[in-house]
């Protein structure tokens, strides 16, 4: 015992002064530490952080939405998020915003939600029967890997209204686009206002619904060469089936890919019941890692 208190006794006086020091350099040295957080966190991360401690509450108040839809979008039903962010937009605080995760859907007017949009990450978006600016338009796609675009419009800054092409052309990352215009006489295109064809290098399948028989065929054979592993989809309108047309649409496209797999089969009553249709008919062709289906309905029985 008495050779350890010799020890001690021999140890340097301790000292609450460092004799060098050095400042250190943090990665968010520049800015607070909830601003460095909320700039490098997911929604669903920030969520936490907020029931654990009072202190992640930001001064202007986020509030984190992960899947949220606003009506009935095809088969998915209003979210159980919905409430929280009505409140939100009812409330018209600019002091609260809305950090949106996960999947997307806007069927009622959304233009009033966007205004509240603190910061939108969603992959999956759903738009029905909405009405957007260009810039409104970017500000929800930023991350969007799969779109569905349902009866839906994005306007210029000139009030011009954006082709299919020019959507697609904001989206360089879309993994999955779907697309119903639901009208048989304006002119489809995929092709930008400049007449360029987008180019998206993550594309794996586009689908057109409702498409008229004015599409040019030969801005779709232009476009599946330059994107070899997309698979395409058209489905045309009700009793818009033309022998002439897309017949024609066939030929242009088996001779711009001689060596395909084509598949021709036409359906009769393949519902069993009285509301089925008539004579449907599916024109497909395989190259490699590319397809395209040419879809067409038939008569109604009824």
């Amino acid at each position: 015992m008495d050779a350890i208190k010799e020890m001690v006794k021999a140890l340097p006086p301790v000292t609450d002064k460092f004799v060098k020091h050095q400042r250190q350099n943090f990665a968010f040295h520049k800015e607070s530490f909830i601003e460095y957080i909320l700039k490098n966190c997911s929604g669903i991360v920030y969520e936490k952080l907020v029931r654990t401690c009072k202190y992640f509450y930001f001064v202007a108040r986020i509030v984190p939405v992960k899947d949220y839809n606003n009506g009935n979008f095809g088969c998915v039903r209003k979210s159980k998020t919905a409430p929280i962010v009505e409140k939100v937009v009812e409330s018209k605080s600019i002091a609260i915003k809305l950090w949106f995760t996960g999947k997307l859907y806007l069927c009622a007017p959304g233009n009033s939600l966007i205004n509240f949009m603190w910061r939108c990450d969603v992959t999956e978006l759903g738009l029905s029967e909405q009405e957007l600016t260009r810039d409104e338009f970017l500000k929800i796609t930023q991350n969007v890997k799969e779109l569905n675009f349902y009866q839906s419009k994005v306007f210029s800054a000139t009030g011009q209204r954006l082709t299919i092409g020019d959507i697609l052309a904001l989206v360089p990352q879309i993994v999955h686009f779907y697309s119903n215009k639901n009208t048989r006489y304006n002119p489809i295109t995929i092709r930008q206002s400049n007449h360029a064809l987008p180019y998206l290098p993550h594309l794996q399948r586009i689908e057109l619904s409702r498409v008229p028989n004015s599409l040019d065929y030969n801005e779709i054979i232009e476009f599946l060469k330059e994107h070899p592993n997309v698979h395409f989809y058209i489905c045309f309108i009700k009793r818009h089936w033309d022998f002439h047309y897309h017949g024609a649409f066939m030929n242009a496209v088996k001779n711009a890919f001689p060596n395909g797999k084509v598949e021709y089969k036409v359906e009769f009553d393949r519902h069993n019941d009285r509301s089925a249709f008539h004579g449907d008919r599916t024109w497909s062709l395989t190259y490699k890692n590319m397809k395209i289906e040419l879809f067409g309905e038939g008569d109604s029985l009824s």
